[in-house]
């Protein structure tokens, strides 16, 4: 409990130092990909104060990452952001578990047995207890045993526990001289640390362990039985006769109760079958009904279980820009083909290649708008470069950085044949983009070859079960009629 009140109060900290930091700005984020922005300025202010001690999340490679996946310039700005939105979801998930394990914890008694370096030894009528605890970070074992009655005591308890016995064995009956239900014949007094051994004069009517046969009395018919209590403490032993009468069976409040009880149950279960759940009634006869059941103790295991994947989140995100980097060399690869076609073709026209490329990117600009299509990593780096040009960026540099932000072997080799088209002159291109074209549609065909084997492969499961269950409707009636 300790724990979850120190981590919710270094939280609430945190979002009164922080809850307002540069919040404009991140209100104008989309909601989409950022739903717990309301916790991006206490999050941006831990990743600033953090840096300022020079502990920092920054990595080169997913800087990278994150530069190629969303086409952009600032990649600090974008590395920032993803960190922000990462941590803010730990934010989020350390803060929920640690108010459920608060209010699971608080829910629960303090079980701790060694208190001021006392542990409270059992009392006479228990068992010696095992205690298992840590000493100094050693796990440690003991056995501590009950106490125990000196012989006064042991004398002086008989007579105790025969006058608690007389009193607790009528069980529902209202005295000894008028049995019509069931004894309380105990076997164990926990208050003297006694066992008792019963005997009957008439097990047919009632027996040793108190079940009294009464259902066939008539009115007014009583038994007198004679039973006898054998008291034992370790060595001593006492015994006292005790004489009752059974008389005819008696429904009492407690047996209603349960009856009533059952019934209401079993009918509310009878007539809402078609429902996913059945009422207990509330109250009975105008009485309270209080259900209880026990439950176990989690609150160590929810603790750390929200700890460990708020931890897990920093590096499964960076799995996931692995996974988005590989989405997007796949598609700029299949994209590839197309490119350099459309390149050929435009400079075989007679066109430059820089009005091709502007033709390309405007063609793509207008198809996305037209179409609402996802967009094409390969296309937006191209973009770039247009624009790059558009600026006063000279036209080789501009196609040499094309091929380094893509890093990917078949676009640097692009970026390098249009810079060196650029200082050399046109001379021999359309010759070099036919064979880059053949080579382009045949990598294609081999990606795409390759992407229908990986589907096969996922396919395989689906149909090994369907294998299963064919040969079993096949098999099953076979083998039944051969009565096998």
């Amino acid at each position: 409990m300790i724990v979850c009140v120190v981590i919710l109060g270094l939280l609430t900290i945190i979002w009164f130092l922080f809850g307002n930091y540069k919040k404009e700005t991140f209100e104008r984020l989309p909601q989409k990909g950022n739903e717990l922005k309301k916790l991006y300025p206490a999050a941006c202010g831990i990743l600033i104060t953090l840096k300022k001690y020079r502990l920092s999340f920054s990595n080169q490679g997913r800087r990278k990452k994150l530069e190629r996946l969303n086409v952009v310039k600032d990649e600090k700005e974008t590395e920032l952001l993803f960190n922000i939105r990462r941590l803010s979801y730990s934010i989020a998930i350390i803060a929920v578990t640690c108010v459920l394990a608060f209010l699971y914890c608080i829910s629960r008694e303090d079980m701790g047995q060694i208190k001021a370096y006392q542990v409270k030894r059992p009392a006479y009528a228990e068992n010696k207890k095992q205690f298992a605890f840590l000493a100094n970070g050693a796990e440690v074992f003991v056995e501590i045993y009950p106490r125990e009655f000196s012989i006064e005591e042991t004398q002086e308890n008989f007579r105790k526990a025969y006058e608690t016995l007389l009193h607790r064995m009528t069980g529902e009956n209202e005295s000894l001289v008028q049995v019509y239900s069931n004894l309380n014949l105990i076997t164990y007094l926990e208050e003297y640390a006694m066992k008792i051994t019963w005997m009957s004069s008439n097990p047919q009517i009632i027996d040793t362990f108190g079940t009294v046969y009464n259902e066939d009395f008539l009115a007014g018919q009583k038994e007198t039985i004679i039973l006898t209590a054998v008291f034992s403490y370790m060595d001593a032993e006492c015994r006292y006769e005790i004489t009752v009468e059974v008389v005819e069976p008696v429904l009492t409040k407690e047996e209603r109760f349960v009856r009533t009880l059952r019934q209401i149950i079993r009918e509310n279960d009878e007539s809402t079958r078609t429902d996913e759940t059945v009422a207990f009634p509330e109250e009975i006869d105008g009485e309270k009904i209080l259900y209880e059941e026990e439950q176990e103790n989690h609150t160590l295991m929810l603790l750390f279980l929200g700890i460990i994947t708020a931890v897990v989140v920093f590096p499964g995100m960076d799995k996931e820009l692995d996974s988005r980097m590989k989405e997007r060399k796949r598609q700029m690869l299949l994209d590839y083909s197309e490119i350099v076609s459309k390149l050929n073709i435009l400079s075989g026209a007679g066109m430059s290649i820089l009005k091709a490329w502007e033709r390309i990117v405007k063609d793509y600009e207008k198809k996305t708008v037209r179409e609402s299509k996802a967009r094409r990593f390969a296309y937006e780096e191209m973009k770039i470069t247009y624009y790059e040009i558009q600026s006063g960026i000279s036209e080789g540099s501009a196609y040499a950085a094309f091929g380094r932000r893509c890093n990917i072997h078949e676009y640097l080799k692009l970026g390098t044949l249009l810079e060196q088209n650029v200082k050399k002159g046109s001379k021999g291109l359309s010759k070099m983009l036919e064979d880059e074209v053949v080579d382009a549609f045949e990598q294609r065909k081999n990606i795409a070859k390759k992407l229908g084997e990986e589907a096969g492969t996922k396919l395989m499961i689906p149909m090994m079960i369907m294998l299963a269950i064919v040969m079993f409707i096949v098999l099953v009636p076979a083998f039944t009629s051969f009565n096998v």
